[in-house]
């Protein structure tokens, strides 16, 4: 599939391990080579980094003062999109495992070329989070998301700087230097592209519901026990 994985993860053990086995399960069940965003202080010749790199393609970004690593670890993902031109990419989690390829085949078909593509209008209905959407199978042109996040040609660090004063809030939790914890005041990059599709300039978008079953189609991290 003509399709690029861009997938994100810091130094924290919870999720680094990762991987491996989610690298495999894009290549063996979706045919699609994923790219990692690695947020590291440690060089590209330091033995971990080295480790990573024998399970696939990492691209290393720094870690930005004041800014907590876990959400630069998000963001990462969407940086390293809009390098890839005019690829199609599908940013997705690092605790998140494709089962088969037809969840992502049969979405990809519902987007319209020149759009970026999220699933799950139905998610959060009834919930706080109403009119955002989740990440997950979140695709498009690697440009459209460089024109979404406003990127342009700043480095990783510069961009990060100046998000907080890219959007106005809507729900308090837009802004990566937070460092709550509390899930109703923690930093979402979900809250942050919900304000981001409001400004002038944003890129058109497909937005449909999602389908399949999180035991059949894909695992996430709930269910790595079964």
């Amino acid at each position: 599939m003509n399709l690029r994985p861009i997938l994100g993860v810091n130094m924290d053990p919870k999720y680094f391990g990762f991987w491996p086995t989610v690298r495999q399960a894009w290549y063996r069940f979706v045919d699609a080579v994923p790219l990692l965003a690695l947020v590291t202080p440690l060089s590209i010749h330091d033995k971990v980094v080295e480790r990573f790199r024998k399970f696939g393609r990492i691209v290393l970004l720094p870690e930005v003062p004041g800014v907590p690593t876990g959400n630069l670890a998000k963001l990462a993902r969407f940086y390293l999109a809009a390098q890839q031109g005019s690829q199609v990419c599908i940013v997705d989690d690092i605790d998140l495992a494709p089962l088969q390829s037809a969840h992502t085949v049969f979405n990809q078909a519902q987007r319209q070329p020149g759009t970026i593509l999220q699933v799950g209008t139905q998610v959060y209905d009834g919930t706080k989070a109403a009119g955002k959407l989740p990440i997950t199978q979140m695709s498009g042109e690697g440009d459209l998301f460089r024109q979404l996040f406003r990127i342009g040609d700043l480095s990783f660090t510069d961009w990060i700087t100046g998000l907080p004063g890219m959007v106005t809030p809507i729900d308090g939790k837009e802004n990566p230097r937070s460092t709550a914890t509390g899930a109703d005041t923690r930093f979402s990059d979900e809250s942050l592209i919900r304000a981001l599709f409001t400004l002038p300039g944003a890129p058109p978008r497909t937005c449909i519901p999602r389908q399949g079953s999180s035991q059949t189609d894909w695992i996430d991290r709930g269910w790595w026990g079964i």
